[in-house]
This record gives C-alpha cells, structure tokens and sequence, in this order.
C-alpha cells in the first residue's frame, strides 16, 4: 500500500516473478491479489471477484508467466469500460511451481492527491480509493506492506500514518523504502537514518529496495535482471554499501515478509481455528439444507414420502392440540389458541346481534326511549345521561328534556304489526308474525359466522405454508410448489363443505323453534321484572307501596293506556328477547361444532395422505432439483473438504 506511482507494483513484481503493468499514469486500479504457492510444475489461473456479490467469474489458464503482464491489463480495461475508474472488484491470480513461496500479496490502487481533469479523472476516487485501502488496513489478519518512495519527504508519507492508526504497535507493518536509486546524491542521510531506526522507530524498520525504474521497464529489462542490477546497486554504491545487508534488497525482504507473516499467523491461529470451526459448520449447514443428490426413483419416492409423512403429522398435531415438536415452539403455529379467540369474538358479536334490552336498568347512552311527560303522554328520545326519577333525555331537534319515567323504546311498530297480522285474534301473539319479525335479527348472525369461517380459512393456509417451509427443502422447489397446491385445493374444499354446514345451520334457525323450558321461564321473568321495576322506580320505600305508585307503574308498561297493536307490538318484543337469548347460544355452539367437526374430523388425514400422494410416473416431473444446484453442493463440498484440510493441518 502507498502513494500513487511510489513503486508498490514494481515491489510485488519482483516479489511474485510477475510482470505487471507500469508507466507514468496510474495503473492499479483495482486490488489484485497474488496467491503463490509451492509446487512441481507450473500451473496458474486467474479471474475476477465480483465484491457486491462475492462471486467468481470463468477463470482463464495461464500457460506462461509472461501472459500476466497482458491478462491484468485487460482484464483492469474491461474494469474501466464498465464505467470505474477504480473498482472494488479484485483479481485474483493463482499461481503454483517450484520457484514460488507459500505467499499472498495484494496490490491495492496509490493514494491520489490530485486529479488531473484533462485526463477524465473523476475527484471522486481520491476517497473511494482510501476507503478501498482503509478497508483492507482494517483487516487484523494482514501484513501492511507500507510503500514510501525514498526520493520524498518520508514524515509526510500518508500510508505511514494510516497504518499506525489500525496498527499503532506496528507488529504487522512493514515499511519500504523505494525509488534508493533517484534519492539526490548528498541527500541520503535522512534515508539511511530511517534504515537504522533514528528517525522514526518502527518494530520492523524500514526496508530498502532498488526495483527496475521507468527506463528500465520501457527498455524491457527483466524482473531477474532488475534483482542484479538490485544487487549491484547495494553493493557498489555508497553509502547504501555501508547499510546493513538484511536491511535492503528484494530476497531479504521476502523472506523477511515471509517469517512476518509466519509469526503473525501463528499468534492469530487460535482465532483462526475458532472462524474455521464456524465456517465449517455453516458449510456443514448449508449442505444439511441441500440434502443429497436424488439420482433414482427409489430416492426421489422416499424423499417425497418423508415430506408428505411430516406434514400429514403436523397437522394431525396441529389440529389435535399436541405442541411437542420443535415446530410448535412458534407460537404462531399453534392453532387452537388462534381459533379459540376469533370464536370468542364471534360468541361475542352474535350476543350482541341478539340483545333487545327490556330492564331499564340496562338503560344505556344513546338508547332510544319513551319518557312520560306532566302532560299526560308519552314522547320519544334518547336517553343522554342521569338515572332514576331523573333522567336527562335528547330530542331529535337537539333540545334536552328532564324526565322522572322512561321506557324503551319498542323495536317493532303498530304498523308492522297490522302487516304481519294473520288470522289469529289479535290478543294473542302470532307465530308467523314473530317469526318474520326474527328474521331480522337471524340475518345479523351471518356476517359474524362468515368471518368466523375466514379466519379458519386463513389460519390453516398459514399453518400449510408454514408446514411446507418446515417439511420441504428448498432444494425442492417443484415438490413445495405441488404440495401448495394439492394443499390449497384441499382447504378449499373443507371451507366450501363448512359453508354448505353454515348456510344449513342458518336455515334451521329461521324457522323459530324451541322445546327448552328456560324460553317459558325467561319471557316470565322479562314481564315480571318489567312491572316490578316501574313499581320500585316509583316507589316512596320499599316498605310503603301506595295504589297511586301500583297505578303509575301499570302505566309505565301500558297496562290500560296502549293499543291493541301497541300492547302486540310489545308483546312480540318481549317474546323475540326471550327466545333470542336461547337461539343465538345455540346457534354459536352449533357453527364452532360445525366449523371443528369439518375441519379437525380424524378422518381428513387419510383424505390429505391420499391427495398429497402421487404415482411413480411422475415423481420424475415434480422432484426436480434447480438448475445449479448440483454445482453449488460441489463447491460446498469442496469449500467443506477445504476446511477440513486446513483443521486438520493446523491440529497437526
């Protein structure tokens, strides 16, 4: 790492034994990373690491080395065509033979200054470029190869001071000096200062290197013939002759790089080993979730057989209560909780669809009531507040009035009952009058059952996509997808049978009916209690009731003053609240009964195993891995056997 043009790629050139490109403008424009290694013979490959996505293009072979020096610069070109001047992107380079060192280096771009406009340089990549080295710098794991040209002010060197930020101990930073060969003749003492450790103190010290200046490169002169000119150089020319040999030349250097990083490894190997073990299990993991190839039909009929058997299993557990697999551990996957509050709320809202209030003691804000004013009838409002022999009552115009007697209002008119009137005496109640009058309130109970039987619906496709997520690898998108389906049909069908079960139950209820003895005793109660709370409202004591107070309380529930069809209008509503407290209870137990008969019945499993299933002939067509995932599992094996190598390799 170091300043643009300070020789950074000359050093890794005669460090690696690869040429690579050089000349007066910036050639580095990405990392480029040298992995060497020892082997028998000559091999070597190199392509581009995409760092949004961490993936690796088609490598390309290297035959020879003299073809890296070409390849980087191409492959840097089409880096630049894609519209960056300097990439994240790396190149990686793997080379292995007899004559290379077990050694990675990167090349990162110089630190940029300046731009030149004219050349298109965007001011930009002055902070993009040290963002792309800082990023680097920060990994703890990495030997700093500081780069600072010996022909400038050293003090001044920013990669000096950007490394003893993350490395403020210098344990893994190595500075180099090059460019030896253009220090100004009588200038060299401030430079062989920092080689003997004067000047600026560093763990490691500085390093000098003469490379192959630009003269040299433009007259093709070879990386081994720029180490003997190196060698010369050092040996001959003063007073870099007068220095100490281990502190200057490129071998002394790389072995110097070599036992640094050798150290460096070896304190960082217990972190090492934890990130293999992690790593290793996370690819253990992943190959777990790609589970084996399906190479046959036995294999493919077993594995579709297990993910049917699990999800047949599940929702038999689902719908039975019993939360002693892992999968329950989700709250949301439990069922009957979920079902047993939307019940509650449909109990709930069908009570309060049936509710025809008679007590006044029920009174309630907004309520519509008659109230008996001095001059001797009865007018309507809504009640607004205050309580007995005081009441507060809103008139449709706004105006308030105060009021000692109120009533409810009636729910069913005169009118309505000169309609529904059949040949019956009108003294008595009529059946088909009250029956038609009930309707009303039956029909009231059709929406809250609907969205009883919605939230079955959706809370077992939630489950049968939970279970597919739980049950089917994501390797088999084709079987998850065919379940979903066979899975969906099935639900439709019990929704559609629980439907037919509801309109059933709904039609029951609209012919009225009841043998129960509590409808007898509960309209007694509703006329008893109506008569003896007018008594007791307008009683002076409870001890002392007068023939005025009985007289007043007769008039309170209309017993001499009402119509014939007023008297039958209240009649019919004291009837209908009688039976409505015993029809919608039993309504409600008879759909939740319905909607769990239907959907939870034993018998469903065998239906679900038998839809589920699907014959040998096309098994072929439905368990079908995607396309790469036969080489995503080999480069996970081989990523696994990798690590496992290293583990071992560290263990010994």
């Amino acid at each position: 790492m170091g300043d643009t043009s300070s020789g950074k790629s000359s050093v890794l050139s005669a460090l690696s034994g690869i040429e690579f490109p050089s000349n007066h403008a910036p050639t580095t424009r990405c990392p480029t990373q040298i992995s060497m290694r020892a082997h028998s013979y000559f091999e070597g490959r190199a392509y581009i690491q995409r760092y949004q996505y961490g993936k690796s293009e088609e490598a390309v072979v290297i035959q020879d080395l003299s073809e890296m020096k070409g390849l980087i610069a191409k492959v840097t070109e089409q880096l630049v065509n894609e519209g960056q001047q300097i990439s994240d992107d790396k190149i990686v380079i793997e080379v292995a033979g007899p004559d290379f060192p077990s050694l990675t280096l990167i090349d990162l771009p110089g630190l940029v200054r300046t731009t030149v406009k004219k050349d298109g340089e965007d001011p930009a990549i002055m902070e993009q470029i040290r963002g792309l080295v800082k990023r680097y710098l920060d990994e703890d794991r990495t030997i700093i190869l500081a780069i600072v040209p010996g022909n400038v002010n050293v003090h001044n060197s920013e990669i000096l001071n950007a490394a003893q930020k993350v490395d403020p101990t210098g344990k893994r930073t190595l500075a180099v000096i090059t460019k030896t060969d253009l220090v100004e003749k009588g200038t060299e003492t401030p430079v062989v200062d920092l080689l003997n450790n004067e000047k600026i103190i560093l763990k490691h010290r500085f390093h000098a290197v003469r490379c192959r200046n630009q003269v040299e490169l433009d007259g093709k002169v070879s990386w081994e013939m720029g180490l003997s000119n190196e060698v010369e150089f050092f040996s001959n020319t003063s007073p870099w002759n007068l220095v100490n040999p281990d502190l200057v030349g490129i071998p002394n250097l790389r072995a110097k790089l070599i036992t640094l990083l050798e150290n460096h490894v070896r304190e960082c190997l217990p972190d090492v080993r934890n990130d293999i073990e992690t790593g290793l299990a996370e690819v253990k993991k992943q190959l777990e979730l790609l589970r084996p190839t399906l190479p046959d039909l036995k294999s493919k009929r077993t594995a579709y057989r297990e993910c049917c058997f699990q999800i047949v299993k599940l929702f038999n557990d689902a719908i039975r209560g019993i939360y002693l697999d892992s999968f329950f551990q989700v709250a949301e996957h439990r069922v009957h909780p979920h079902l047993a509050e939307a019940e509650n709320e449909f109990i709930d809202a069908i009570k309060r669809s049936s509710i025809i209030k008679t007590n006044i003691n029920e009174l309630e804000k907004g309520d519509s009531v008659e109230f008996y004013w001095p001059d001797g009838k009865w007018y309507k409002g809504t009640y607004f507040g205050g309580s007995a022999g005081n009441y507060t009552i809103m008139l449709d115009d706004g105006i308030t009035r105060s009021a000692s007697t109120v009533r409810f209002a009636e729910i069913i008119s005169t009118e309505q009952v000169r309609m529904e009137r059949t040949d019956e005496w009108p003294v008595f109640t009529s059946f088909r009058e009250l029956q038609s009058i009930a309707q009303k309130y039956i029909s009231a109970w059709r929406d809250p059952a609907t969205q009883l039987l919605d939230h079955y619906d959706k809370r077992l496709k939630f489950l049968c996509d939970k279970l597919l997520g739980q049950t089917v690898p994501q390797t088999l998108n084709s079987v998850r997808g065919r379940m979903k389906n066979v899975l969906l049909k099935f639900l439709e069908r019990l929704i559609s049978a629980a439907k037919e079960d509801l309109e059933k139950d709904l039609k029951k209820e609209r012919f009225l009916y009841t043998s129960n003895e509590t409808f007898h005793n509960t309209f007694t109660k509703l006329q008893n209690d109506e008569l003896l709370q007018s008594i007791v409202g307008n009683a002076a004591s409870t001890t002392s009731i007068s023939v005025l107070t009985i007289t007043n309380a007769f008039r309170n529930v209309g017993i001499g003053e009402r119509s014939c069809e007023e008297m039958k209008a209240h009649q019919l509503k004291l009837v209908l609240a009688a039976y409505l407290k015993i029809a919608h209870t039993r309504f409600a137990d008879n759909v939740i009964k319905s909607l769990r008969c239907t959907m939870f019945d034993p018998d469903i499993l065998k239906e679900l195993q038998d839809v589920l299933d699907v014959a040998d002939e096309d098994l072929d067509q439905i368990v079908v891995e995607p396309a790469g995932l036969a080489q995503r599992r080999q480069r996970l094996i081989a990523k696994r056997d990798a690590l496992e190598m290293v583990a071992r390799e560290i263990q010994s």
